[in-house]
């Protein structure tokens, strides 16, 4: 149920994002490609965190003994 919430946040997020970046770059704006790039962002991202976090978790760990 957390990476359904991350998709749909990033879904829209993503619009929100991609629709304010092509009104200050005038370009044109594509529903479909903004909310799939946003939608895969947001399903990667924490996978990315957790990778860093841990591996912070284990030096600190090893650090303390």
């Amino acid at each position: 149920m957390k990476f359904f919430t991350n998709i749909i946040w990033g879904f829209i997020w993503g619009e929100v994002i991609g629709y304010i970046g092509s009104q200050l770059l005038s370009l044109t704006y594509n529903f479909w490609a903004v909310g799939i790039v946003g939608m895969v962002i947001a399903t990667l991202v924490p996978f990315v965190v957790d990778l860093f976090t841990e591996s912070t978790l284990k030096t600190e760990n090893k650090n303390n003994k």
